[in-house]
């Protein structure tokens, strides 16, 4: 998973390169136009902004770091008997990338 907000950063770029020859799935949290990343990846969150938009593109990164880092503690928890509710907050939010500028 890479994070990013033109989607050009070169050093990542080579990540994803390296990720895919390795077999791995790769996933990209991208803003602005979505730069290269959005093409190389897997599947990506895209946050549309006009480029420079640092700001509101970080803080959409934040907060999707938070619900999945959220839903994974639940859902770690849940294997002890706590927090139910996560795996279904996570598929959803999986189901419902479209409303986060996710592309076809």
């Amino acid at each position: 998973m890479v994070i990013s907000a033109s989607g050009n950063s070169q050093n990542l770029v080579q990540a994803v390169e390296l990720a895919k020859s390795r077999g791995a799935t790769t996933i990209a949290f991208v803003g602005f136009d979505g730069g290269v990343l959005k093409e190389m990846v897997h599947d990506y969150f895209w946050f549309p902004t006009s480029k420079g938009a640092y700001g509101l593109v970080e803080s959409g990164h934040a907060l999707l770091c938070h619900i999945l880092t959220t839903c994974l503690a639940e859902i770690s928890d849940g294997a002890q008997g706590v927090g139910s509710y996560a795996p279904a907050v996570g598929t959803q939010l999986l189901q419902d990338k479209e409303s986060f500028g996710r592309g076809a």
